[in-house]
């Protein structure tokens, strides 16, 4: 039993300081990884269909500002706090 655990510590022994260092590079990822599981793709779908929307509203808003208030200085104050 004990012969058994000594070949593991063995083998731990052996691997060099390279090989070590290689497994804490980090590993190079592409734009396919966002598409590897079934999850990463509901999510990747989920932001891009996300990001649109955002952006055709901030887009509408931006185009409507001057008609929101009756007033040049209120219509300023709602542009600054659409901006922030």
């Amino acid at each position: 039993m004990l012969e058994d655990h000594a070949e593991v510590v063995d083998d731990k022994k052996s691997t060099t300081e390279s090989e070590r260092s290689d497994d804490l590079r980090p590993k190079k990822v592409g734009p396919r990884a966002l598409f590897s599981t079934p999850m990463m793709t509901k999510i990747t779908l989920v932001m891009w269909v996300n990001w649109i929307i955002v952006t055709i509203g901030y887009y509408g808003i931006s185009l409507g500002i001057g008609d929101i208030g009756p007033d040049v200085f209120i219509n300023f104050f709602l542009a600054s706090l659409e901006t922030t």
